[in-house]
């Protein structure tokens, strides 16, 4: 036997009818809401429901949606460049010198140990060495990837001719051209940093993924603005034309858009791909 409340009249009475709640939101004739439209809640609900038109945005609600966020990614990306620093001069001043002074006594040690005619012991002491400076370059170069110092201790241009010749050790097979023609003094620091953040990334990219024969490297300026090319001749894109929405391409494309620029990513499958950021000055 069914209980009173299982019954369909029941359920009728616990939900309005659609045509109920669809008269509860809609405007009347030639007419526009003023406010948040609501549904009637059903039985047992004391909170009105929101109806699903009132998702929909004005293009003025999305222009500031969008503002907003730029400005959120911006300081994201600025806070995230600060920490690197920190960290980066926390490893070179903390675990650095400590390597560095190991180095040196290590490097006493050798000199002894060869003194005294200890074979064995002058080649455990040298290859302990050698486990030292390798453990010294890699925390140099992880240090230089989290802050890009040599911005200021080289320039942009300086920095970006390193980076092209640390990439050509790394991967010989690749033949890169580079061309370096922008005026640094008029590029804001924060253009700067992100200028050499994307070559980082989409070198690092060419070198892992593309399987390229040539690269090329561009930065230009003129016509009141600065733009970075980087193209390769290798795998492309997939056969849809559509990059892979990697993390590294996500970062590229805020990075530039956070500071007024325009991001573009082209190729096809087997004839390469062009990675294109400009800025106006």
């Amino acid at each position: 036997m069914r209980l009173p409340d299982d019954t369909p009249s029941a359920a009728r009475a616990r939900v309005p009818a659609r045509e109920d709640q669809e008269r509860q939101w809609r405007p009347p004739e030639g007419g526009r809401l003023t406010r948040q439209p609501r549904l009637a809640p059903p039985s047992g609900c004391d909170e009105p429901l929101e109806h699903p038109g009132s998702l929909i945005r004005t293009p003025a609600e999305v222009a500031q949606m969008n503002e907003r966020l730029g400005a959120i990614t911006s300081q994201v990306l600025v806070s995230q460049e600060a920490e690197r620093k920190r960290i980066a001069a926390e490893l070179h001043d903390g675990l650095g010198q400590t390597l560095s002074l190991l180095r040196f006594e290590i490097e006493g040690c050798v000199e002894r140990a060869a003194a005294s005619d200890d074979d064995r012991q002058c080649a455990a002491l040298r290859r302990t060495f050698e486990h030292v400076q390798r453990a010294l370059q890699e925390l140099r170069e992880i240090t230089r990837n989290l802050m890009p110092a040599v911005i200021s201790d080289r320039g942009l241009i300086g920095s970006l001719e390193l980076l092209c010749s640390e990439f050509r050790a790394v991967c010989p097979k690749v033949k890169l051209r580079v061309e370096l023609k922008a005026a640094e003094g008029r590029l804001p620091d924060e253009i700067a940093v992100a200028i050499y953040r994307i070559s980082q990334e989409a070198l690092h990219n060419i070198a892992r993924h593309a399987d390229a024969c040539e690269a090329l490297l561009v930065l230009a300026a003129g016509g009141g603005g600065v733009e970075l090319l980087i193209r390769d001749d290798g795998v492309g894109l997939p056969a849809d034309g559509r990059p892979r929405r990697g993390l590294g391409l996500l970062t590229m494309r805020e990075r530039v858009e956070s500071l007024g620029g325009r991001f573009q990513i082209t190729g096809a499958a087997d004839k390469g791909c062009s990675v294109r950021a400009s800025w106006a000055l």
